[in-house]
C-alpha cells in the first residue's frame, strides 16, 4: 500500500473537508499521514510546528510517495520543491480551496493599493506556480474554469459537497432561526444582530474571527440578549446536530467578488438538516439554487422584508418538502478523488 502525506500550516486538525471528506475517502486506498500545525490539537494525527523549515523536510521525507498540500504559502514554498520530488518518484498534489488572487485582493488588512497590485501579481504568476505539480484538485469549478487553460498539468474539481452521512438526525424544533459557521463582517456579523433584535428565538454556532464579529456577540454584548444562544465553535457533527433544531437557517453573506459566485455549502447543510433557508440574494446562486423551494433568496438590507420573510415562513405550519439534493453530496464526489489521486 502506497504512503499518502496531507500537509497544512493553516487548517485546524479538524477541517471537515480535509479529514472527514479527503483523509477518510483516501484511507482504504494509502497508508496516510495528515500533518498540520494545529496548536489546539496537537494530540490528533501528526502536529508540527508552523515553520517553513518544518514544511520542507515534510516534503523531502523519503517515506512518502504521494503529497497532497493545501493553503497558499505551503503551495508556493512545496512549488519550489516539485522538480526534486518528482526525480525522487514523489507525486504532489495542490488542493485549492480559495481563488487565492482574488482572496489577497479582499484582505482589508493589507493597504489597498498595495494588496491590489500583490493580487494581480498573483495572478499572473498562479497558473506557473501551479504547473509545477504533478495534479491539482479545485474545490469548485469556477476556479477550475479560470484558471485550467493556462495550468499545465493534471487538473480536476471536486466540489466541496457536504457529507450526508454525516446530517442524519432526529432533532427537534427549537429555535426560530440560526446560523452555524465562521462569523465575521463579510459573512453577515451585522445582519445577524440586526435580526437578533427583532425578538427571534436565535441560535449561533461558530468562531467570532473579526473584531466586528467580537465587538457584536462578546461576551457582554450577548449576556442582553436573552433571545440569543451563542454555542462558540463546535465540532462538525456537534455543530451540525445542533443546528438541525432551527427551523430557519441564515446565509447572509456580503456580495464579496468570492462569494458571489461560491458553492454555499452551508445552504446544502441546511437543506438536508430539513431546515428553510434565507440566504442573500447573489445572482448566480438564484439562478443555480433558485428552484430549490426551500430557499429564499433576500436583500438582507431591507430588514422590514427580512423580517416579513421570516414571520412568513414561521407561520406556515406545512412541513418542509424534502428536497433531492442527492447530486449536491460528498458521496457524488468522492469517487473523482479516488480515480485523481490513484491515477496521479
Amino acid at each position: 500500500m502506497k504512503k499518502l502525506k496531507i500537509i497544512t500550516t493553516k487548517h485546524k486538525a479538524t477541517d471537515t473537508r480535509i479529514v472527514e471528506k479527503q483523509l477518510f475517502t483516501l484511507e482504504s486506498l494509502f497508508n496516510i499521514d495528515f500533518q498540520h500545525s494545529d496548536s489546539s490539537n496537537r494530540s490528533m494525527y501528526t502536529y508540527t510546528k508552523n515553520s517553513k523549515f518544518g514544511l520542507i523536510k515534510s516534503l523531502l521525507d523519503q517515506s512518502y510517495q504521494i503529497i497532497i498540500v493545501h493553503d497558499l504559502d505551503s503551495i508556493i514554498i512545496s512549488s519550489l520543491f516539485c522538480s526534486i520530488l518528482n526525480r525522487k518518484q514523489k507525486k504532489v498534489i495542490a488542493d485549492i480551496h480559495e481563488d487565492y488572487p482574488l482572496q489577497i485582493k479582499n484582505k482589508k488588512y493589507i493597504f489597498r493599493p498595495f494588496r491590489i497590485v500583490l493580487s494581480h501579481i498573483m495572478r499572473l504568476i498562479f497558473p506557473t506556480i501551479l504547473s509545477q505539480f504533478n495534479g491539482v484538485i479545485y474545490a469548485t469549478d469556477s476556479i477550475y474554469s479560470k484558471y485550467n487553460k493556462r495550468v499545465k498539468t493534471k487538473q480536476c474539481f471536486i466540489r466541496n459537497y457536504p457529507k450526508f452521512e454525516l446530517l442524519k438526525t432526529n432533532s427537534k424544533k427549537e429555535y426560530d432561526i440560526g446560523y452555524v459557521g465562521s462569523i465575521t463582517e463579510e459573512r453577515g456579523a451585522l445582519r445577524i444582530l440586526e435580526i437578533i433584535k427583532l425578538g427571534y428565538k436565535v441560535l449561533l454556532i461558530g468562531p467570532l474571527n473579526d473584531n466586528l464579529s467580537r465587538k457584536c456577540f462578546g461576551s457582554d454584548q450577548i449576556s442582553n440578549m436573552s433571545n440569543l444562544t451563542y454555542m462558540g465553535e463546535l465540532p462538525y457533527r456537534k455543530a451540525m446536530a445542533e443546528i438541525a433544531k432551527v427551523k430557519i437557517g441564515l446565509l447572509p453573506l456580503l456580495e464579496t467578488k468570492s462569494y458571489a459566485v461560491s458553492l454555499p455549502v452551508k445552504l446544502f447543510e441546511y437543506l438536508c438538516l430539513d431546515i428553510y433557508v434565507i440566504a442573500s440574494n447573489f445572482e448566480y446562486w438564484q439562478k443555480e439554487f433558485g428552484h430549490f423551494s426551500q430557499i429564499h433568496f433576500l436583500d438582507f438590507d431591507n430588514l422590514q422584508i427580512t423580517n416579513n420573510k421570516i414571520k412568513s415562513i414561521l407561520n406556515d405550519s406545512s412541513p418542509t418538502l424534502k428536497e433531492n439534493i442527492n447530486q449536491f453530496s460528498w458521496e457524488s464526489e468522492e469517487q473523482k478523488l479516488i480515480d485523481f489521486v490513484s491515477n496521479i
